[in-house]
């Protein structure tokens, strides 16, 4: 039928040279629906994956993870362009005003963005929730949505319901089940909301971005130029400089396009990539199911810690 055409058409284009014949492509689905342990990698049954992910909701079900959220990532957000204030006060006695006026350019961006960030916020808030996990290493992994997830889920689900036995039913139908109250707004408010708190934060700090290099073009315009940098021309010539940076900062389809903004927001978000040592205990909680408990989110526990030394005046 259509639909199981469209399945296969699906799965030949994303499997590579693994799948040429229907009994491949029978392997291939019972592997995705049922989990593996092989020379390709470990992945969880679909029942597991999912029973997982409400042990995470649950776990983050709680108010004081998404005030904690907002006020961590709001802090940060702002300590970068004030922190930038405060060391560049010796270079402002001396006469060179421009690190600390394009900082404070930056928080003025900020405050002027909280609109079009709240939008951005209620997109993500309204978005679905992915309940695939392969590995929780950061509450943002968790709260990442993937769309695409749910469309391979669909394709399993048409496939198993034409070619699949009793038992591949079975499991679908239960880790279907499962899928869909792990969906249920009422049971994923708590990790929708913070990726509704990082995109927001996100988005600001994206802006101030922008700010910030539209500002230093125009002062070195203005320098080059041999004039006064007075706050009217500043501000003239930042506002075109904007549009031009726009462009750098965000893709046309509105992804980043920054490497320095990349790392101002994993830093906020605690979503920088762990550091050798902490890889390899990442790895030994992956292979051993009975560490889990003990390292949950452990990317942004040792993220945490990095930033808060890293602001410690010390």
């Amino acid at each position: 039928d259509d639909a199981l055409l469209r399945t296969y058409v699906e799965i030949l284009a994303t499997a590579g040279d693994k799948i040429s014949t229907f009994k491949d492509l029978d392997a291939f689905m019972t592997r995705k629906l049922h989990g593996y342990s092989d020379a390709d990698g470990v992945q969880k049954s679909a029942i597991v994956a999912e029973m997982q992910s409400m042990s995470m909701h649950s776990i983050l079900s709680g108010p004081k993870t998404v005030v904690r959220a907002f006020t961590g990532t709001g802090l940060t957000a702002f300590m970068r362009p004030v922190a930038t204030i405060i060391g560049s006060t010796g270079d402002y006695i001396k006469g060179n005003d421009s690190t600390m006026r394009s900082a404070f350019a930056q928080i003025h961006a900020m405050n002027q963005s909280f609109g079009e960030a709240w939008s951005v916020a209620k997109q993500r808030w309204a978005g679905q929730i992915t309940s695939d996990m392969p590995s929780v290493k950061s509450i943002a992994d968790f709260v990442e949505a993937d769309n695409i997830k749910d469309l391979e889920w669909d394709a399993i689900g048409n496939y198993i319901k034409n070619r699949g036995s009793e038992w591949d039913k079975a499991a679908y139908y239960s880790a279907d089940a499962m899928r869909r109250v792990n969906k249920f707004p009422l049971f994923n408010y708590s990790t929708r909301a913070m990726g509704a708190v990082d995109q927001f934060f996100g988005h600001l700090m994206g802006r101030a971005r922008v700010r910030q290099l539209a500002f230093n073009e125009a002062y070195d315009t203005i320098k080059q130029a041999k004039g006064a940098v007075s706050d009217a021309d500043a501000r003239e010539l930042t506002r075109l400089y904007e549009a031009k940076f726009e462009q750098q900062v965000w893709t046309a389809d509105g992804q980043l396009n920054d490497t320095f903004l990349k790392r101002a927001q994993e830093e906020a978000t605690l979503t920088e990539d762990l550091p050798q040592w902490g890889q390899a205990i990442q790895n030994v909680a992956d292979k051993v199911p009975a560490a889990k408990p003990f390292l949950l989110f452990f990317r942004t526990s040792v993220n945490a810690l990095k930033l808060t030394t890293k602001y410690t005046p010390l």
